[in-house]
């Protein structure tokens, strides 16, 4: 482009003689149509390069041949939002050719923010832990707080919802500069701790074990004993026969879904029983009679021992009465019981002894009238045992009316 001379010559003519004066010939810039081409991009990532496209080169012209090229440029940044943004051309210098310039378009496409319910914990029975989220993706020092509507974490779960695992879902998130990946997180319920307590009971020896119980703590909610799929169970090796003493209540055997079991043990305490003698009223007995045995019996089949009120009536030599005067006498049945029966009432009989006969005869005697009465004897008859007349307390005399001067005769 630029201006040439055009020169005239060569006219030959038998009447002319010629003056030339030049011309001048305009060659004017051509157009050069400059188009900034369109770009895209994520939301948070660096401008592409930013390109031009050229129409109206001449000939074998291309960009080299300016003496500047034009160049493209957008006001948007990494951290421009997602949208659309002008790409402007322009700069370029050329001796041949003028510049026409279009825009072209930046797209700016939302960036993708991944966003993961956190898994959570609880115990059957608590109420839902707070949901949260965590992102990955942010742009920059973009947070939650710069999201116009931040996704919020939800979950089937409710206080009452049984032992198991629950999905987690994230939803609602909204921005103009992100699109949301959700990821679901797990809620994991775990099984409340159920105290189960063997109640602590008792009885006495020889009875059978009382049943058997158990108290509760920790039940979630309206749950009961009912609501278990199998209820625990007391037992314990004390029998109908164990002896006096303590014996462990053991508990075991709960199972279910939403419970585990924590066991403390009960005691069964063994009393001693009670023993009560039976005695029956003895008949009465004469002095000198033989020796007898007593019957008394205690519940428990344990001995039973007695004991004479008056030694001087009768004796006991373990369950033999030896009468030894006559009289009354207490014998008391009695037994102190052991480990297993506590001691009996003591049960009293009374022992009547009566006064056996004895037979006394005035021996008789014979004189000669005029002499002194003889010595009055007598004989007994009916002594028991041993006994003589040294053991009466008295003894008996003889005596007669008749005299020295008695006439013959019986008196």
């Amino acid at each position: 482009a630029g201006t040439y001379a055009i020169t005239a010559s060569g006219g030959v003519s038998d009447n002319y003689t010629f003056s030339y004066t030049d011309g001048t010939l305009t060659v004017d810039k051509a157009t050069l149509s400059v188009t900034a081409d369109d770009q895209s991009k994520t939301y948070g990532d660096a401008n592409p390069t930013l390109t031009v496209s050229y129409s109206g080169f001449v000939g074998s012209d291309g960009a080299s041949a300016l003496t500047t090229a034009p160049t493209a440029s957008t006001t948007a940044t990494t951290t421009s939002g997602a949208g659309t943004y002008a790409i402007t051309a322009s700069g370029g210098v050329s001796d041949n050719y003028t510049f026409s310039y279009t825009d072209g378009t930046l797209t700016v496409d939302k960036a993708t923010l991944s966003v993961t319910a956190d898994d959570q914990s609880k115990t059957y029975g608590d109420a839902n832990p707070a949901l949260t989220v965590s992102y990955s993706g942010f742009v920059g020092s973009d947070g939650a707080s710069a999201l116009t509507t931040a996704p919020t974490a939800t979950t089937s779960a409710t206080t009452t919802s049984g032992a198991g695992t629950y999905p987690i879902t994230v939803s609602g998130g909204a921005d103009n500069n992100y699109t949301f990946s959700y990821t679901d997180g797990m809620l994991t319920v775990g099984k409340a701790t159920l105290s189960v307590t063997a109640d602590d009971k008792r009885k006495v020896y020889g009875e059978p074990n009382p049943a058997l119980t158990v108290s509760y703590s920790g039940f979630v909610g309206n749950d009961s004993e009912s609501d278990l799929d199998t209820a625990p169970v007391a037992t314990t090796t004390a029998t109908i026969s164990s002896i006096n003493g303590d014996y462990p209540i053991t508990v075991s055997g709960g199972a279910d879904n939403n419970y585990t079991f924590s066991y403390t043990d009960g005691t069964l305490t063994v009393g001693q029983s009670t023993q009560t003698i039976t005695f029956d009223a003895l008949s009465d007995k004469t002095y000198g009679d033989a020796p007898f045995d007593l019957t008394a019996r205690a519940s428990s089949d344990l001995t039973v021992t007695y004991s004479s009120s008056d030694e001087s009536v009768a004796t006991v030599s373990g369950s033999t009465v030896t009468i030894v005067g006559a009289g009354t006498a207490t014998i008391t049945a009695s037994q102190a019981g052991d480990n297993n029966y506590n001691a009996a009432v003591p049960v009293e009989q009374t022992l009547t002894v009566d006064k056996v006969l004895l037979t006394v005869m005035a021996d008789d005697q014979s004189k000669t009238y005029g002499e002194a009465n003889p010595t009055l004897t007598v004989s007994y008859s009916g002594f028991v045992g041993s006994d003589d007349k040294s053991v009466l307390t008295t003894v008996p005399i003889a005596t007669t009316m008749a005299t020295m001067v008695s006439g013959s005769g019986t008196y």
